[in-house]
């Protein structure tokens, strides 16, 4: 901000182009407030170690999963002595080899557990980012509410001005300057009311954030948000939100541990090789075994995976219709707050400003007693409080739909 004034201090116009800059650049650097904004406020929410840490080990906890799924089993070493007729000594080797493919598909199973993880992270962030939008706009409506008073109060001192003038002149009794004064305190009690919100507010955002106390002056930003888009676009977006495509997720990893299952009549197969040595002689064997799938053959894998992919499907379904209940209730109130309701409340504020203009040369001339000309003020005063409230609700009310539609 630059006030320019004109400093009659030496007739040189190079001097005094001097001193223009020079108050200039000062009043600037008084003037400047550090303001935080809500990109700011998300990044640094998304900044927070806590997050940071919670991210790397949802990753490295999916990644431990998969490969787990497909590590081998360890060859087995096998010692054997005999003492019969003479002594003989048998070491083997033996390792199981997977004919079946069933730790592969487990492989691909859990893989696919990790992109539900993933997704299931994503949904985390995106609350995260709710809910640091929702608590940087509270913040942001008492600030301005607490900006309306002030101006309402500088109003009230305005009007203390005419008063006085009109009380010396023995136009008016002493009354209109106790009621006036009565005014003032209860705008005062209003303002510390509201500071103490807003204050309390501040403090909560700032440590959620991670913020140093006066690190930033305050915030800016738009309250009222712009109207929600079409409806079938938001809706549109349900299938691609985290939380409801985790489950098409789920839906494939069961249906590869159901594979498993299916595999369960091809049995295992152990291959071992060993050497022989005895008394007599020395030699080599082979050995080779399987397991007989007479009574296990993933029958309870396969209901297992079968009971699990009905109860998925049917969350599934009551959650995209949860979500598309939601978002059509939201969208018709967005809707509203930001279309008529608003419209309204911005007719009723150009009627009480044209009645105010009129109420103060009212009174000026006589016609209107002190308290007709508060009730004026009063009437702005209290629809700029109203539109606040409505814009703090609509804007609530959007932080939500992008919530559930990723639409921020």
């Amino acid at each position: 901000m630059c006030i320019t004034r004109r400093f009659f201090i030496n007739k040189k116009p190079t001097v005094n182009r001097f001193f223009v800059v020079w108050f200039c650049l000062f009043s600037s650097n008084v003037s400047a407030e550090t303001l935080l904004n809500e990109a700011v406020a998300i990044d640094l929410s998304l900044a927070k170690p806590e997050w940071q840490t919670l991210k790397q080990t949802r990753a490295y906890q999916a990644k431990t999963e998969m490969l787990a799924a497909q590590q081998k089993p360890n060859p087995e070493f096998e010692y054997e002595r005999e003492q019969v007729d003479g002594n003989e000594s048998r070491y083997s080797l033996s390792q199981g080899f997977d004919f079946s493919q069933r730790r592969e598909l487990k492989a691909q199973a859990a893989q696919r557990r990790g992109q539900v993880a993933q997704l299931r992270l994503q949904a985390k962030k995106i609350d995260l980012v709710a809910q640091t939008r929702s608590a940087f706009y509270q913040v942001l409506h008492q600030q301005q509410r607490l900006e309306r008073i002030d101006h309402w109060l500088q109003q009230l001192a305005d009007s203390a001005k005419v008063i006085h003038k009109r009380q010396t002149a023995g136009e008016i009794s002493g009354y209109d300057s106790l009621r006036l004064a009565t005014e003032q305190a209860r705008a005062s009690a209003e303002r510390q009311q509201n500071q103490a919100q807003q204050q309390g507010l501040w403090v909560t955002l700032q440590s959620s954030l991670g913020l140093r106390p006066g690190q930033y002056d305050g915030l800016e930003g738009e309250l009222l948000p712009e109207p929600p888009p079409p409806l079938a676009d938001l809706l549109n977006t349900l299938i691609k939100r985290p939380d409801i495509a985790q489950y098409s997720q789920e839906s494939q990893a069961l249906d590869l541990e159901r594979q498993v299952g299916e595999q369960g009549w091809i049995p295992d197969v152990t291959l071992g090789l060993g050497i022989i040595q005895s008394d007599a002689d020395n030699g080599a064997s082979l050995s080779a075994a399987i397991s007989l799938p007479l009574f296990d053959r993933g029958q309870i894998e396969q209901r297992r995976a079968s009971a699990k992919a009905i109860v998925n499907r049917t969350e599934q379904q009551l959650a995209l219709r949860t979500a598309k209940a939601e978002i059509q209730g939201l969208w018709q109130e967005s809707q509203r707050l930001t279309g008529a309701a608003w419209q309204q409340l911005q007719t009723a504020q150009q009627t009480a400003l044209r009645l105010l203009k009129v109420a103060k040369v009212a009174y000026r001339g006589g016609e209107l007693s002190i308290l007709e000309l508060l009730d004026a003020y009063r009437s702005v005063h209290d629809i700029e409080l109203q539109k606040l409230t409505l814009a703090a609700k609509a804007r609530q009310t959007q932080i939500e739909l992008d919530r559930l539609t990723q639409g921020k």
